[in-house]
């Protein structure tokens, strides 16, 4: 059990507002949340399990683990609010943004 999120409990509300944002401003935004304002030992860790999960999508023929699913699976692990309570109204916005950043990972981590 991890004491605290990979993704801060600083960029929880960032998360949580992901899914408002029109989808030609999501790409920047992400990017901006992982490189500019994740903690360089955050970043490594986080671009580590995405490169992992990534290679787990690509074979979603045979495992059935697509982007979405591993979202569902790996989201509510990757942040949660300082009081450690999960809303059911955060789950939608925190797996949406974890399945985006899994299915855009060459555009946002500097590889």
């Amino acid at each position: 059990e991890l004491s605290h999120p990979i993704l801060t409990y600083q960029l929880y509300d960032s998360v949580i507002h992901f899914s408002n944002l029109t989808k030609e401003g999501r790409l920047n935004y992400a990017r901006d949340l992982v490189i500019k304002k994740l903690p360089d030992q955050n970043y490594v860790v986080l671009k580590f399990l995405v490169e992992f999960l990534s290679l787990v999508v690509d074979r979603c023929d045979m495992n059935k683990m697509t982007a979405a699913n591993l979202a569902v699976v790996f989201g509510p692990n990757l942040i949660w609010s300082n009081d450690k309570t999960m809303s059911l109204t955060a789950i939608g916005p925190i797996n949406s943004f974890t399945e985006f950043i899994i299915n855009n990972m060459h555009n946002i981590f500097i590889l």
